[in-house]
């Protein structure tokens, strides 16, 4: 989504951005918001890996560079730990988990993953951190988490 370069040492730090939204409609500080509900979170997991996979990709061989993927949510299931497994278990980015190496779709996966088989092949380790962002109402979709996943 975004490279920064440093035109003096060539160096420089490659960003992807994710902004994954439940719906909320209200105020705040004065402005009125109606979020839409993006739904499919097992799809967003997916998406999120994908973008760390291709950050490691992008920065492999270049000197000087290092990158991040950051993901800005309202959805509570991309930072809490799941209630039951799932197909997309490969994929949760839940806080405090730790992830690494090849990550698929489990095998009773049905059409949800249409357009997003292949298998995503981690090259670094990464322990996932939530952390507050804003909080705009008292409703459940009204805190915002951030998570910032550095790679280097």
């Amino acid at each position: 989504d975004l490279a920064l370069v440093n035109p003096h040492t060539g160096g420089g730090i490659a960003i992807e951005f994710k902004y994954k939204t439940q719906a909320w409609e209200g105020a705040w500080a004065g402005e009125t918001y109606g979020l839409k509900g993006h739904g499919a979170s097992d799809i967003g997991f997916y998406d999120i890996i994908k973008d760390i996979t291709r950050v490691e990709r992008f920065i492999d061989g270049m000197q000087g560079w290092s990158g991040f993927v950051i993901t800005l949510t309202n959805e509570p299931r991309y930072w809490n730990l799941p209630t039951r497994p799932s197909n997309a278990e490969a994929f949760r980015v839940s806080h405090g988990l730790t992830i690494s190496g090849a990550r698929q779709w489990g095998p009773k996966t049905g059409g949800t993953n249409k357009g997003r088989e292949q298998i995503l092949q981690l090259r670094g380790m990464y322990e996932l951190h939530w952390r507050g962002y804003s909080r705009i109402s008292d409703k459940a979709a009204g805190t915002f988490k951030v998570l910032v996943v550095p790679i280097h």
